[in-house]
């Protein structure tokens, strides 16, 4: 952000009044008029900045900034089995949490057969019809503030163990 400063005469300087802090995490270097980086703790802060002008006018600056802090956008994959024939819980295979607004989610490649993937609620759903080996797919997570991530999940779909006993001799 920059201290917009009109009037007085020719350039400008800055200084912090004493006594002042910018707000933790916030960066800002004398005689500048740029404050930037990522602040630590949500809220106020109000600050006081000096500028002078060429001819040595004085104006004190009460700055006040507004913060908020979002945690990182994180997310994790799980390592799902599945049985041919056998209709399927839905699932979430892919947690996210932290981010800024809205996550979305977008599926790299098709599912086994018999499965089916919705975007919102995040499920996978139906009965897998063919076994498939242990196979990795990648979900692309991304919040408002245009920070993704790509995470891997596995599904398995296993052929049932069938049991057959032979007729007793009675």
């Amino acid at each position: 952000n920059y201290i917009d400063v009109t009037g007085g005469s020719g350039s400008y300087s800055y200084t912090l009044a004493t006594g002042s802090t910018i707000p933790s995490g916030l960066n800002w270097t004398p005689n500048s008029d740029w404050i930037w980086g990522t602040p630590n703790t949500s809220g106020g802060k109000s600050f006081t900045i000096i500028v002078t002008d060429n001819e040595i006018t004085s104006q004190k600056i009460s700055v006040t900034l507004s913060t908020t802090v979002y945690n990182q956008l994180s997310a994790t994959g799980s390592s799902l089995v599945y049985y041919v024939g056998t209709k399927i819980t839905p699932v979430n295979p892919v947690v996210a949490t932290g981010g800024k607004g809205t996550v979305s989610y977008q599926l790299s490649s098709t599912l086994p057969t018999g499965l089916v993937w919705s975007g919102y609620p995040l499920m996978i759903s139906g009965t897998p019809t063919i076994a498939s080996n242990n196979t990795t797919y990648n979900m692309k997570v991304n919040d408002s503030l245009g920070d993704s991530l790509t995470v891997p999940f596995t599904i398995e779909v296993r052929t049932p163990l069938k049991l057959t006993l032979p007729a007793a001799d009675l």
